[in-house]
């Protein structure tokens, strides 16, 4: 854990100090340096945590990192995580329900790239699933993608997230009705406007209907009209 000794002199210790009273870590540990890695990090690091490491978001073991960015008890932590240079942290961060909105906001515009086949592991993919992300984030993802299959998974990503907007959701089904993995995710989403489920519950695919059918926001005189004609 050496890396994590650095000199705590002039603006970098204003810095630190700012870093810690912000994750409300100053007040609880007293304001005098230093602070432990362990303390901030929920581990049994001993080491100080000093700058520039701690300013950067920086803990030396990648593992440790790793579980952070899957925490939801860190927001604070997410946000210099948000930054790290590793993808697969950065994405970590971007599927967290406790990150920030507005970091959501910057990792939708991540420049990480991948395979077509790998495009389920990229940090804007997580990002358009998050259930916190801003309904103008999830809006702009859906006309992301460097190749056809990259926009198809975005969209479907979008489709699927619970707390995408009614409007953005319909929009979705009247200008992709061909796509039946895209059509499966809005029969599934409690946010699909009923006037798109009752469309959704005459689908070709049976099990777009039977998704429709057990969407919690479809109407119930619907449901049970539906029944009737499916006995």
């Amino acid at each position: 854990m050496g890396l994590w000794h650095s000199a705590s002199t002039g603006s970098g210790s204003n810095q630190y100090r700012s870093r810690c009273s912000s994750l409300r870590v100053a007040s609880p540990l007293g304001t005098s340096l230093p602070t432990l890695c362990g303390q901030i990090w929920g581990n049994s690091c001993p080491e100080p945590v000093r700058p520039p490491h701690w300013a950067h978001g920086r803990h030396p073991d990648r593992l440790a990192r790793l579980v952070t960015a899957g925490s939801t008890d860190t927001a604070g932590v997410l946000n210099l995580l948000a930054r790290d240079r590793d993808p697969e942290i950065r994405r970590r961060v971007a599927s967290n329900p406790a990150t920030p909105p507005a970091t959501l906001g910057v990792l939708s515009r991540d420049r990480a790239r991948a395979a077509d086949y790998d495009k389920l592991r990229t940090v804007r993919h997580a990002v358009a699933g998050n259930p916190a992300a801003p309904p103008a984030v999830l809006l702009q993802l859906c006309e992301q993608g460097r190749t056809e299959i990259a926009q198809f998974m975005m969209r479907q990503a979008v489709a699927g997230n619970p707390n995408c907007p009614p409007e953005l959701l319909g929009n979705l089904f009247h200008r992709y009705p061909e796509l039946l993995d895209l059509r499966l995710k809005l029969a599934g989403n409690p946010n699909t406007p009923p006037e798109t489920l009752l469309q959704l519950l005459q689908d070709t695919s049976e099990q777009v209907q039977q998704t429709a059918a057990g969407n919690p926001a479809l109407p119930r005189h619907t449901l049970a009209m539906w029944q009737l004609t499916h006995r």
